[in-house]
């Protein structure tokens, strides 16, 4: 799943992809940058791999809940409003 998900970031000018969570039945994987050093501003990119191995980028309404799970506001079963 990694492998999927750093060749996605690859695609999308990112240099890796690190895994985040879990989240409603995907793995989720962070794009990121080898140095670590912040390149922009704005919500993460997520990239989420399926059971079956299909990759895709997160939509908003996905980044919001992703966020509130990874950094503890949420419980994976809410629902944002």
């Amino acid at each position: 799943m990694k492998e999927k998900a750093t060749t996605l970031a690859k695609k999308l000018g990112f240099h890796s992809a690190t895994f985040e969570l879990e989240w409603n039945g995907y793995s989720v994987f962070v794009a990121d940058y080898e140095s670590g050093e912040v390149h922009f501003t704005g919500y993460p990119t997520y990239i989420l791999i399926s059971e079956n191995g299909n990759a895709r980028v997160v939509n908003i309404e996905e980044v919001y809940s992703i966020m509130g799970i990874s950094f503890g506001n949420i419980d994976a079963e809410q629902e944002l409003v």
